[in-house]
């Protein structure tokens, strides 16, 4: 067994208040979670927990929460959209050496930096696309538990996003397109 860490924020019903889920949550087993209760309407729980796989103690954790909270609706996982200063927190950088990986400044490296996924004054990465990228070509050493934790948490809030879409159709045309394209 492996330890992941991993953060899955929910959606209460109109200002409910979280705190009443407080016991039953760590009666119902999650006991290995930090318990964020911040903003009416949400229960965040920060996971560091035990399981064969990434996606085990992620499904886990879920079914922990569900079996408390059934009205819950997961909205999304962290980690997974970071900013330049988040990522080098992430990864044990500076925000100024993760900063020159970005612009492409590092002198020993010579393969692009990912685009972002979200760009703008301040940018958004997928942090599983860039810890395989920082593995690669910046001879970083990530723990395959690490990576499929990032890979399962962005692959889990691509399938909360697209349960969201109204127009499926619409969806599944673009993805043929981007396969007929690519």
């Amino acid at each position: 067994m492996s330890e992941f860490e991993f953060e899955l924020i929910f959606k209460l019903e109109h200002e409910e208040n979280p705190e009443k889920y407080l016991d039953s949550l760590y009666e119902a087993g999650c006991d290995d979670a930090l318990i964020g209760i911040a903003s009416i309407g949400y229960i965040s729980l920060n996971f560091t927990t035990e399981a064969n796989s990434a996606f085990d103690a992620i499904v886990g954790a879920y079914k922990k929460v569900l079996k408390t909270i059934p009205h819950a609706r997961l909205e999304r996982a962290e980690p997974d959209l970071l900013n330049v200063t988040e990522l080098a927190y992430e990864f044990g950088y500076t925000k100024q050496n993760m900063r020159k990986y970005v612009r492409g400044e590092m002198a020993t490296i010579n393969n692009e930096f990912p685009s972002p996924a979200v760009s703008g004054k301040t940018s958004y990465w997928h942090v599983a696309e860039i810890s395989t990228w920082l593995e690669k070509y910046a001879n970083m050493d990530i723990s395959i538990d690490r990576q499929n934790t990032f890979n399962c948490i962005w692959g889990l809030n691509q399938a909360i996003e697209n349960r969201r879409l109204s127009n499926n159709t619409l969806t599944k045309s673009f993805e043929s397109m981007l396969v007929n394209v690519a």
